[in-house]
């Protein structure tokens, strides 16, 4: 188990030509970019969830979605 004061990943995030830039420290192959901070990083998890260790489950989406009549 870590330590809630662990830091496992860390995000670098730099600002280029009005766009956000990110990516893990230490493997900057694993990157993303938005136009707003949150997007770019919303996107590198999306992108790379091993990295982070989650699942993300994309059939829960399926329940959001309005029903066609």
């Amino acid at each position: 188990m870590h330590n809630t004061n662990d830091i496992l990943n860390e995000i670098i995030a730099v600002r280029k030509n009005g766009e956000f830039h990110v990516h893990l420290k230490g493997h900057p192959g694993i990157c993303s970019k938005g136009r707003t901070i949150m997007q770019a990083v919303g996107t590198l998890i999306c992108d790379h969830p091993n990295e982070f260790n989650i699942k993300l489950n994309y059939d829960a989406l399926d329940s959001l979605r309005p029903t066609k009549n």
